[in-house]
């Protein structure tokens, strides 16, 4: 659900129902069976054509940024894609780091914590003050990718009683640093805007503001190269140009450096790489662009990973504190499962008379503990005081069947009923009869729990957690007995330290 999800949210933004489903592929799931990967396909197609026929903003596009392009690309221009990566990893980098040091140190603040919407306003009010001064500012998203994207001969500027710069163009190319100048601060107020903003308490994504901070800078370079052929025409580089074609568009395209910009900045802050080739190639319609955008976007990627290795939502879920494993991150071990699992969790022991009240302090007794658990391994106990795994139950769904009985009966986990949950007044445990109500709880039990050796790899321990989507892990020896159980969150936390004493290695 949420891969269909995330793609046909990608395909509608976007336009882009092939895209959608390759970033659903790329960034949203580490698990993609092939009927997975084609209810997504039917959900972005589905979603796209709904749009296409709906039209909502009237214009017969399905994206309100969407633009076509009548030149072609020259390769001198490859240098100029490949500064605008170096630039936009550098950026993508910065803007995650500048966002984890806001949300550490004034979001995370006492006062703001308990009123987030006091952020919220101030945010508010110190953007409206900031971008009242700059036209770029105070568009949306939406309409400044556009106007960064458009080609300039759509806007009809060869009437000589217009205002020289229009949008994003300029008819008379004297005028180049005043517009460079103005879109360079929007550049920066945006940069700084978006890093504060992003993780705010109210709607505020990363994906377009992303986009305009990249096709503003492409734009700006476009333009430089242009006015570089405007006051130096003989140069040898320049010799590809067409003098007869209007400024804008006599030497290169700024709105086609705007979108390699813009794909550029969105890979150095998301660290998408072929899904975004292919949503830029759907935007345009064009497959021309395939080559300067991946070239970007690869070098926009690889400049990042090296600044930070992780893109600004694994930083997010990292400061959350969320139970998020990573499937493409891999790691160097310096533990074995023994060093690692708990080996003094909190267990049920079916060989005992169990009550609700045994149940519930137990529950209390865990959720008291330094490091609480997800649930309890059910545990059976030979005679020489060997413990073998039996089931496991899990917190949650504990507490909700005690939460629903009454007075304190005998509870047992042997699902043996099959109506699963009743009261029966014949239960022998052991060897003494009891003429009392007891309570199965037998259906909310894990019966087969995935357990692993003492000796498993490290490796092996990670797959598992990642590939199957576990929330812990019973370890065992060879001869089956129960010795600990690793829980997710414990398993986090080892490569928490994993991670940090990999890092101090390599320093030292």
């Amino acid at each position: 659900m949420l891969s269909a999800a995330c793609a046909a949210g990608v395909s509608v933004a976007f336009g882009a129902p092939i895209g959608g489903v390759l970033f659903s592929l790329e960034e949203v799931s580490y698990f993609f069976p092939p009927r997975v990967m084609w209810r997504s396909c039917w959900c972005a197609i589905v979603a796209a054509a709904t749009l296409r026929v709906l039209d909502p903003f009237k214009t017969g596009k399905t994206v309100l940024f969407e633009v076509t392009y009548d030149q072609q690309w020259h390769f001198i221009e490859i240098s100029g894609f490949i500064i605008l990566g170096l630039v936009s990893g550098v950026l993508g980098a910065l803007l995650a780091k500048l966002n984890v040091w806001w949300t550490q140190t004034f979001r995370k603040h006492s006062f703001i914590n308990r009123h987030p919407v006091l952020e919220v306003l101030l945010v508010a009010f110190v953007t409206c003050l900031l971008a009242f001064s700059n036209r770029f500012m105070k568009l949306a998203g939406t309409e400044l990718v556009y106007e960064m994207l458009e080609e300039c001969q759509l806007t009809g500027l060869s009437d000589p009683t217009s205002s020289s710069i229009s949008r994003g163009c300029i008819s008379d190319p004297k005028d180049t640093a005043q517009l460079i100048f103005n879109i360079g601060i929007a550049v920066v107020l945006k940069f700084l805007i978006t890093a504060v903003t992003f993780g705010i308490k109210c709607p505020a994504g990363i994906f377009v503001p992303s986009l305009c901070i990249g096709a503003m800078m492409g734009r700006i370079l476009g333009y430089g190269v242009e006015y570089a052929y405007f006051t130096h025409p003989e140069l040898s580089i320049f010799q590809i140009c067409d003098p007869s074609r209007p400024f804008g568009q006599s030497c290169v395209l700024p709105g086609v450096w705007a979108m390699v910009g813009a794909a550029a900045m969105l890979a150095g802050v998301t660290r998408t790489t072929l899904s975004l080739a292919v949503i830029v190639a759907e935007l345009t319609g064009s497959l021309v662009y395939i080559l300067p955008v991946s070239i970007s976007v690869i070098i926009a990627k690889t400049v990042a990973d090296t600044i930070e290795h992780r893109s600004i939502y694994d930083l997010v879920m990292d400061i959350s504190e969320l139970p998020y494993l990573d499937a493409k991150s891999e790691y160097l071990h310096y533990a074995k499962p023994e060093d690692i699992m708990d080996r003094n969790a909190e267990v049920i022991v079916l060989n005992e008379e169990l009550r609700a009240s045994d149940l519930r302090q137990s529950i209390k007794n865990m959720l008291e503990g330094a490091q609480p658990g997800s649930g309890f391994p059910l545990i059976e106990t030979s005679e020489n005081g060997d413990r073998r795994i039996s089931g496991y139950v899990g917190l949650v769904e504990l507490e909700h069947c005690l939460s629903v009985i009454q007075g304190d009966p005998i509870c047992t986990f042997d699902g043996s009923d099959p109506d699963a949950f009743h009261y029966s007044t014949n239960l022998d445990i052991g060897s003494a009869a009891h003429n009392e109500p007891t309570v199965d709880f037998g259906y909310v039990v894990d019966h087969a729990p995935v357990t692993v050796s003492i000796q498993t790899p490290m490796e092996v321990i990670h797959e598992i957690f990642v590939r199957l989507g576990v929330r812990y892990l019973v370890v065992q020896n060879h001869n089956g007995i129960y010795l600990g159980i690793i829980e997710k969150n414990r398993w986090l936390r080892y490569l928490s330290w994993n991670e940090k004493h990999n890092s101090k290695s390599k320093s030292e």
